[in-house]
């Protein structure tokens, strides 16, 4: 299997020494934006997930959460606030959820790892989120849903 994938990306790219990365990353550039297209859904199938009871999680991804698609460290918590306050639009306080994309994402900087969640809280805090509301994005919508999902 290994062979056949070495062979095919030769195929795709060359070989090692014909490699041109500068010729590549532009149109990574422009598959993750696309794919930022496709990852995010729709402001009516979010009122479908509304309607339905469901829960979002807000994906800490920055690439999924920059608009140019880009896995940048450096994206301001500001953006995961923007999109926390279009989802409690929709949603409202029982629908949002944290959602953590440690499994290999790049997320931004000011989190890091799950130690630096409480930075999240805290912006969140520093944004306005009163505690009930912070109460129920970080554990209390999951455990709620759980409980649903189980019964």
């Amino acid at each position: 299997m290994f062979e056949f994938l070495g062979k095919t990306v030769a195929k795709l790219f060359g070989s090692k020494s014909e490699r041109d990365l500068k010729d590549i990353v532009p149109y990574v550039a422009l598959i993750n934006a696309e794919y930022a297209k496709l990852a995010g859904l729709t402001d009516d199938q979010l009122r479908a997930i509304r309607d339905s009871g469901g829960l979002v999680g807000v994906s800490l991804s920055v690439s999924e959460l920059r608009p140019d698609g880009h896995n940048q460290a450096a994206t301001p918590l500001a953006v995961v606030l923007r999109h926390m306050d279009h989802l409690l639009a929709i949603l409202g306080p029982d629908g949002v959820a944290i959602g953590s994309d440690f499994d290999g994402a790049v997320l931004p900087e000011e989190v890091g790892n799950a130690a630096g969640l409480q930075r999240l809280v805290a912006a969140m805090a520093g944004h306005g989120y009163d505690d009930e509301l912070l109460h129920r994005i970080c554990h209390g919508n999951w455990l709620g849903m759980l409980e649903r999902s189980l019964a």
